[in-house]
This record gives structure tokens, C-alpha cells and sequence, in this order.
């Protein structure tokens, strides 16, 4: 036990590390090409060039922030519905549950309660309940006599999912004038996220995230099936709600923030898995860091593509995820979706 949990702080400490390396090599790209002397100047708070320092503490470092949290949010939440549904190609944005956040954000944003702190609180308590509801609306179609099935949960979630983000194209339809940005924030993307917005989300993701890996071994018994988590003493059913409502919770604050973003919980549990193994006890804190650098990265990606603009980052993670996903499906044993 000791062996392991050493070689995982390393591990940990490595993935540390390469983060920094790129959250600095993210802080020099973009339209204002910056050195990474300047950077450690604006840093330290020692830089004589106000709008360069600006640039950096208030546009960059901010994105590198929220796009390191909601990736460890989305990643995490990816990995725990994994293991929840026994099913490779589960994913928040696969099984509705971003589209269900988005669309409670949405109507927040229709019904004006997007203003101040109290706004911003109010609104990401819509989005959770509707995380929730697509989740178990997901959940109840997919069982087929009575069991939840994989293949049931992935085809009803991909139905739920297009159905939600339909209800949000009517919205913008209806109330453009209240919403004229909803079409690029359902693409996902960190262009204007506020150190506001970062207070509110990190603390609340950063406890979801823990709590999860608390659960390891209950994540780690129902993989091996329910009827051995219920045999070993594991309440199967409470801890299926509890795992869906942190998730959801998780989901909605990264939806806030950054719009829908998906397959990034689809492709860094599997990377995880496939370089450190399937012990859920490293695999969720893996997961969660690997998730923020792969973010990052695909962030500082959306920004610097284009000489005269960004891509929204939701366009880079599907470029990715898309072919990933073909490739599990097509390595996915026919037994292990049903």
C-alpha cells in the first residue's frame, strides 16, 4: 500500500510540474506575444508595463484557472460515471447531464437573474437542479426490464441530450436580445471568465473532487458489479444518488463558467487508465489533474489557432474527443454494452 501510494505522489508531482510548464507557456501565447521574463515580473507584481501586467493577471491567468478547474470538474465527473455505469463511453456531456446544466443556465439567463454575486449564485443553483433532472430523466429511460442497461443509459443519454440543447437553440431563438451570446457559450469557451466567477466555482469543485476520491473503494466494488458492492455492504442505490448529485454538482458550476465542453471526460479517464491502471484509488485524483492540463492545453490551443480570433474551445475537445470515442466504441466489448 505504501509502494503505491508513493509512486502515485510522484506521479502526481510529474503532472504537477507539466502543469506549470504549460500554464507558463500558455501565459506567453496569444495576440500579444509576452516572455516568460515579463510573465515572472507581472507575476511577482514588479512589472513597469501596466497593460502587459493587466493582460496577464486579468485576461491570461484567469483563463488558465478556470480552464484547469473546470477540466479537473469534467474529467473527475467522467471518471466517476465510468465506473458508476460500468460503461467505457459515459461522460456528462454523453449522458445529458451538461446539457441539463446548460439549459437551467440558459433560463436564468432568460429570466434575468444573471446579475451580481446573488445572480451568479442563483443561476448555478439552476443549473445543478437541471443537471440533476437530465441525469435521472437519462437514468429511467435507459432501463430495459427493470435494470438500467449501458447501452440503454448511452442511447437515451444522446437523445436527452440533443433534446436539451434543441430547447436551448429556441431559447436564444426567442430572446436574442437577452441571450445573443448563448450560441457561442453552448460551444464552450473561457474568453471573459472573472476572477468573480473563478471564486465562486473552485471552491465547491475542489470539494466534489475529494469527496469523490474519498469513495474509491466503493467506486473500485461496484465495478467489479452491483451484487458484489451489495454483498460486501455497500448501499449500491444511496451511493448512486450521491455520486449523481456531486457529479451534477461539478457539472453545473464548469457549465457556468466555461459553456459545454465535451469528451473531456471521456478522454483523460481513459488515458489515466491505460497508463496508471483501473484502481480508482489514484485513477479520480489522475484523472482530475490530467483533466486541468488537458484543458489548458486545448484552451491556449483555441487561442492561438487563429491569427485574428478564437476557436471555441468545445470545437478543439471534440476534434479530439470525437475520434477517441469511435476508437473505445470499436475496442468496446458487445458484452460490456449491454
Amino acid at each position: 500500500m505504501k509502494k503505491i501510494t508513493g509512486k502515485t505522489g510522484y506521479i502526481m508531482l510529474a503532472l504537477f510540474v507539466l502543469w506549470l510548464l504549460c500554464a507558463m507557456v500558455s501565459l506567453t501565447m496569444g495576440a500579444a506575444q509576452v516572455t516568460v521574463k515579463e510573465v515572472v515580473s507581472a507575476l511577482m507584481g514588479q512589472s513597469s508595463d501596466s497593460s502587459l501586467s493587466t493582460i496577464i493577471m486579468d485576461v491570461r491567468l484567469p483563463r488558465i484557472v478556470g480552464a484547469t478547474v473546470v477540466g479537473m470538474a469534467l474529467a473527475t465527473s467522467g471518471t466517476s460515471m465510468q465506473a458508476l455505469f460500468r460503461n467505457p463511453m459515459a461522460d456528462p456531456f454523453i449522458l445529458g447531464t451538461s446539457s441539463g446544466a446548460a439549459l437551467g443556465i440558459a433560463v436564468g439567463m432568460v429570466l434575468g437573474i444573471y446579475s451580481g454575486m446573488l445572480g451568479f449564485g442563483l443561476i448555478s443553483i439552476m443549473g445543478f437542479i437541471f443537471a440533476i433532472a437530465a441525469t435521472m430523466l437519462v437514468m429511467s429511460l435507459g432501463r430495459i426490464s427493470g435494470r438500467m442497461s449501458n447501452t440503454g443509459i448511452l442511447l437515451s443519454g444522446i437523445v436527452v441530450s440533443s433534446f436539451l440543447l434543441s430547447i436551448i437553440s429556441l431559447l436564444y431563438v426567442f430572446n436574442h436580445d437577452k441571450i445573443a451570446s448563448i450560441y457561442l457559450w453552448t460551444m464552450g469557451g473561457f474568453n471573459g471568465v472573472s476572477w468573480d466567477k473563478i471564486q465562486l466555482i473552485t471552491l465547491p469543485i475542489i470539494i466534489g473532487v475529494i469527496f469523490l476520491s474519498l469513495k474509491a473503494r466503493e467506486f473500485n466494488a461496484i465495478t467489479l458489479g452491483e451484487d458484489y458492492a451489495a454483498g460486501i455492504g455497500m448501499n449500491v442505490e444511496g451511493f448512486k444518488k450521491t455520486t449523481m448529485i456531486v457529479t451534477a454538482m461539478l457539472v453545473a458550476f464548469s457549465v457556468f463558467v466555461s459553456g459545454i465542453i465535451g469528451f473531456v471526460g471521456i478522454i483523460v479517464p481513459h488515458l489515466m487508465r491505460m497508463i496508471f491502471g483501473v484502481d480508482h484509488k489514484r485513477m479520480i485524483l489522475l484523472s482530475a489533474m490530467g483533466g486541468g492540463i488537458f484543458l489548458l492545453v486545448c484552451d491556449t490551443l483555441s487561442r492561438v489557432i487563429l491569427q485574428s480570433g478564437e476557436i471555441p474551445v468545445g470545437i478543439v475537445t471534440s476534434l479530439f474527443g470525437a475520434p477517441f470515442f469511435l476508437l473505445i466504441l470499436r475496442r468496446t466489448k458487445p458484452e460490456n454494452m449491454l
